[in-house]
């Protein structure tokens, strides 16, 4: 056994060996560690000569960036490790990042590494590597969650210095742990929504979104499985007591791995799920399955559901109502000598988000027209 110094000075030193052998050593490494654990925070500190940020005891906001995708952890036991990972879930800090985990305590149950590596599957946390204290030096393991023929695999794989930390038997330990899924099952969420979704024959999906999902789960070597939203139908949305509907929501619910839709990213998609943002894009285009031709009057209909659809409908007929009764009634919408417009043709003009020539100049028309204004911007 050794002292609490030597212990701290053997964690230290191997954590920072494994950040400077697979961190990308241009980004900024964000630093939090127990004030009990100050002698391996100050070894590591005194090798790790890089861009850091340090924080202690407590999350500070201010320091927090979203950017941060390299992270650092001192901890004393699991529960220690629980409360900071849910601070990061707080914080909405980057769980697709890699994490170095050290358990600094001398009890052997408070360190132990298969409650660790459940915790980090409950959180998301794939990359990552956690050192602890043992009899006679400081240990590291990580672990791959497609391994051995086993789709939810959880064992603790051992670090080997002999490769530097930065391999195991089964590849590298911050890279590429789910590019090969071995045919495990990739459980989507999605909905007809031609022509991108048009069709989904025997578990296997057609039209634009299909055939980029198709492309996707054959690159991950995965197995698909189609559902449908069980709650609520479409893109999805968040009710007011916060409970989403849609397909979003069997994500939110753990339903299924992602959502294959095209829909638009709104306020509340935004904040309630974690968006990807690439370091690098291309520009790629491919060609799919056509759309199915339709009647040129019903393309502009075509992005709207049916509700919308109807709602539409019937708010051009409320205006054609309104534009006989006006030519019944001998009104005009403008009292100049320029040739009057239909009441139609300038409803359509303000729906499509058009200019009109002018606005009329009776109060009972007018108040009519920003009305419609206010309606068509809903």
């Amino acid at each position: 056994m050794y002292s609490n110094a030597d212990a701290g000075t053997e964690l230290g030193d191997m954590a920072a060996q494994v950040a400077k052998q697979n961190f990308d050593l241009r980004f900024v490494t964000f630093l939090f560690f127990n004030s009990t654990l100050y002698f391996g925070v100050e070894v590591f500190l005194t090798l790790y000569h890089y861009n850091i940020v340090v924080n202690r005891a407590t999350f500070k906001p201010n320091i927090l960036s979203k950017n941060m995708h390299q992270f650092v952890v001192f901890a004393s036991d699991v529960a220690d490790v629980e409360q900071l990972l849910d601070a990061f879930v707080e914080f909405e800090m980057d769980n697709t990042g890699k994490f170095i985990i050290i358990c600094g305590s001398t009890v052997p149950n408070d360190c132990d590494e298969q409650d660790i590596m459940d915790m980090c599957s409950n959180y998301r946390i794939v990359n990552i590597v956690f050192i602890r204290r043992n009899a006679t030096k400081a240990v590291g393991f990580t672990y791959y969650p497609v391994a051995d023929g086993i789709c939810n695999n959880l064992k603790p794989i051992k670090l080997d210095s002999n490769n530097q930390y930065t391999r195991t038997a089964y590849g590298e330990i911050f890279k590429d742990k789910l590019r090969n899924l071995n045919f495990c099952p990739l459980t989507v969420s999605t909905f007809l929504q031609p022509p991108y979704m048009s069709n989904i024959t025997n578990g296997v999906p057609k039209g634009a979104d299909g055939d980029l999902l198709r492309m996707l789960v054959h690159g991950m070597n995965a197995s698909l499985k189609i559902m449908t939203p069980n709650r609520g139908h479409g893109w999805g949305w968040r009710q007011e007591n916060g409970t989403w509907m849609g397909s979003l929501a069997d994500v939110k619910d753990d339903l299924a791995n992602f959502s294959m839709t095209s829909g638009a990213i709104t306020l509340t998609r935004f904040s309630d799920f974690q968006i990807s943002n690439s370091y690098s894009t291309s520009q790629v285009v491919w060609v799919t399955h056509p759309a199915q031709m339709q009647n040129v009057a019903l393309k502009l209909m075509h992005p709207f559901e049916p509700s919308t659809r109807i709602a539409l409908v019937v708010s051009f007929i409320l205006v054609v109502l309104c534009a006989f009764y006006l030519k019944a009634s001998s009104w005009r919408m403008l009292e100049d000598d320029q040739p009057t417009r239909s009441v139609v043709f300038y409803a359509w003009m303000i729906c499509m988000g058009q200019s009109i020539i002018k606005f009329p100049s009776k109060s009972s028309f007018l108040q009519m027209t920003l009305v419609w204004v206010w309606y068509c911007f809903l």
